[in-house]
């Protein structure tokens, strides 16, 4: 008799510690998905040039356009280029960094063909018009504006 309640306090023990365990373990995970924190955006660094925390690819994309518009093209090529980088970044398709090159963010959309091969093209555009001073024409701004649009209707652009 005494060896049955002594069994049933053990097993009633083991049980309520495995409980509490559980609890103690899964809890914290579970809380802490249910609950949203915001998060106040930094200002980044892409390719050398601060943005702001609020400025959004849209917005580098219109002052891209107004850079045509006043016929800085190459200026416009470059801005460009950053907003898709920063379009792609939001998308989680790469991760933004201050240290990181226009081949690193190309590399980093390799298994993603199709938007690898229009990536590819604006980032040539982007690296013949910037770096290599090649001076661009308007027909270069439409075709890099062109691209820019087509990779974003990338099919699987999360």
């Amino acid at each position: 008799m005494t060896l049955s309640s002594v069994a049933q306090v053990v097993v009633l023990g083991v049980s309520v510690a495995a409980i509490v365990f559980l609890i103690w373990k899964f809890a914290p995970r579970y809380l802490r998905g249910r609950r949203k924190k915001k998060t106040k955006r930094e200002a980044r660094i892409v390719l050398g040039e601060r943005l702001e925390p609020d400025q959004t690819s849209a917005d580098l994309l219109a002052q891209a356009e107004a850079l045509a518009r006043s016929g800085d093209l190459r200026a416009a090529i470059r801005k460009a280029y950053i907003a898709l980088l920063c379009e792609l970044g939001d998308r989680k398709v790469i991760s933004l960094a201050q240290h990181k090159t226009n081949r690193d963010y190309l590399g980093a959309v390799r298994d993603r063909p199709s938007l690898f091969l229009s990536m590819r093209g604006l980032t040539n555009s982007f690296e013949i018009h910037w770096y290599g001073f090649v001076p661009p024409g308007e027909d270069d701004w439409k075709e890099f504006r062109n691209g820019y649009q087509q990779a974003l209707k990338t099919p699987n652009l999360s």
